[in-house]
């Protein structure tokens, strides 16, 4: 029998998509490399067959410790490709080399996991299953257009500002959509995207009073956000919550809605100081930013730090910025406004030669040009 092919962006591709199935089997409360009565492996065909491939690579290297561990793989994936990867896997694609696929902060993958796996058409029905699609169905028994646009902005600026709440936050919010819909429709949704504190706790924890999430309250403490720690080295505690009424926000929906929203949000303000087209989220989220008339100009805020990652992801389909006269891509700057402006000049390079029709800004060169009277 002939060997797998040994492509290594093939490899990548087949790991990411394994790692994102083995997440939401975990979130239906499987257990890595699990077994069934009989003895049958219940892990992902892709992760294995990734995990197969990896340790062809390893063993060639003699790198015989990391060879045949699956626990080791996915600790190894929270930490840069380049950091652990045998070469020949990075042979090429050098520029993945700070590529991470599960972010440490909340074990989930990453936009850029996510992303590869879809490459490879081995995650195509991973759409289906995305929050976003689940709360737009949902809005969709709402009559009126203009109360499910309300609802879907409301929830969702709710959510980048508490990545953990706790129940009275969240009977609020219910209350309000409630009152927004008509009709008790997204309840079971909300708590289902913000389970309980997971573990027992001694005592009240901690929120971090920049962003939200939960404090680690160790010598020193710190906030458990690694995008907050970033923009405000120093902790300031909001307030201590009973772990027994708190819920936090799922891994996936801090990473793909937290992360960015705080930007998308600081820019919506800051738009709307200078003129009065700006619409947060048009269409429920066909863009995260619509400036003029209708689908005249379309902003896409990504969170990325893979920028080969996030080109391939719009050489692969454009989305809805194809729609809009003027689509344009606006990357976060991950901590200064020097590494945002890198990024950008990366991204640019990236489309011009996948030709990509779309534009790239920073946030800093959007409010440049559209920060003023319409």
């Amino acid at each position: 029998m002939s060997a797998e092919p040994a492509d290594p962006m093939d490899t990548l591709r087949l790991l990411a998509a394994g790692l994102v199935l083995q997440h939401q089997a975990c979130a239906r409360g499987a257990i890595l490399d699990a077994r069934d009565d009989r003895g049958r492996t219940l892990t992902p065909k892709l992760l294995l067959r990734a995990q197969a491939r990896l340790s062809r690579l390893q063993i060639a290297s003699g790198n015989l410790a990391r060879a045949d561990s699956l626990h080791q793989l996915v600790v190894d994936c929270t930490r840069p490709l380049g950091d652990w990867a045998p070469d020949a896997l990075l042979d090429g694609h050098e520029d993945l080399a700070e590529l991470v696929l599960i972010d440490p902060g909340v074990r989930s993958p990453t936009p850029e996991c996510v992303s590869l796996g879809q490459e490879g058409q081995n995650l195509a029905d991973l759409k289906e299953n995305l929050w976003f699609d689940k709360l737009r169905e949902t809005l969709r028994a709402v009559p009126l257009a203009q109360s499910r646009a309300d609802a879907y902005t409301r929830l969702r600026r709710f959510i980048v500002a508490h990545p953990a709440a706790t129940q009275a936050e969240l009977d609020s919010l219910i209350r309000e959509l409630d009152a927004l819909t008509l009709l008790p429709l997204l309840g079971p949704l909300v708590h289902e995207m913000y389970p309980p504190l997971a573990g027992g706790s001694e005592g009240p924890v901690a929120r971090c009073g920049h962003c939200g999430s939960l404090v680690e309250t160790g010598d020193p403490p710190h906030c458990t956000s690694a995008r907050c720690r970033e923009e405000h080295p120093d902790v300031h505690l909001r307030d201590w919550v009973d772990p027994a009424q708190l819920r936090v926000l799922r891994g996936e929906l801090v990473l793909y809605w937290v992360n960015p929203g705080r930007d998308e949000l600081r820019l919506y303000q800051a738009l709307k100081e200078h003129r009065d087209d700006v619409t947060l989220y048009p269409n429920q989220d066909e863009v995260d930013l619509g400036l003029g008339g209708e689908r005249e100009i379309g902003l896409d805020l990504k969170d990325y730090a893979s920028m080969p990652t996030l080109a391939r992801r719009f050489q692969r389909e454009l989305g809805d910025l194809a729609f809009y006269r003027r689509g344009i891509v606006v990357v976060t700057d991950r901590g200064t406004r020097v590494r945002g402006e890198a990024r950008r000049d990366q991204l640019r390079e990236k489309f011009a030669e996948l030709r990509i029709p779309l534009e790239v800004m920073t946030v800093h060169d959007v409010l440049s040009t559209f920060g003023r009277p319409a």
